[in-house]
């Protein structure tokens, strides 16, 4: 886990190439997103409800949200932002940019601060993070004793990427008002070979 609460650490073992570790690193992000908006953090609990206040504030009723619907997807923008920052050999960090708007919303779910200067664990949402089980699937994929293998999921994976990318990069521009968590979630997983 990076120290850093807007980000976090995936070891791999060497022997990836640097599109293969893009590759990975790109469905661990679709993975995350797509746990996210199902209302599960990375352990696999449900994550805590929405408070009162906030279910009453202005911003939650324009966006037209649910409170029983807890997935982190206010405007849609803190998911779509979610990428690779930094790929090493050995280890990739996932997570937002320091310092962006969305490396504090980030935060203060994984925290439970939400804008005060402490956070509160029972409140916490900690969507960033990877179990070694769910790691280890998609490593499945990427069999370090077969090139071929391991090339073509690479290659498959990547040229999905840029379509999620394109809505991606829709997102960042526009933004998401009133977007439909199920499009959503369609819209940002990965198709590989599709």
């Amino acid at each position: 886990m990076s120290k850093k609460p807007f980000q976090f650490k995936v070891n791999l073992p060497e022997g990836y190439s640097r599109d293969e570790r893009q590759a990975i690193a790109a469905e661990i992000v679709s993975f995350v997103r797509q746990r996210t908006l199902k209302g599960v953090d990375f352990e696999g609990s449900k994550f805590p409800k929405y408070s009162d206040s906030y279910t009453k504030s202005v911003n939650f009723r324009a966006a037209g949200k649910d409170k029983s619907s807890i997935n982190l997807t206010l405007s849609g923008d803190m998911l779509a932002y979610l990428d690779l920052q930094e790929d090493n050999e050995d280890e990739l960090i996932i997570g937002y940019e320091e310092g962006s708007k969305e490396a504090g919303k980030a935060e203060g779910n994984q925290i439970g601060s939400y804008g005060k200067p402490t956070g509160n664990a029972k409140k916490a949402r900690k969507f960033l993070g990877i179990t070694q089980e769910d790691l280890s699937k998609i490593l499945s994929k990427y069999p370090l004793n077969d090139d071929a293998r391991r090339e073509a999921r690479a290659d498959a994976v990547l040229e999905a990427k840029e379509r999620v990318d394109d809505y991606v990069n829709e997102i960042k521009q526009q933004g998401v008002e009133d977007e439909d968590p199920t499009r959503l979630a369609r819209l940002l997983k990965l198709k590989v070979g599709k």
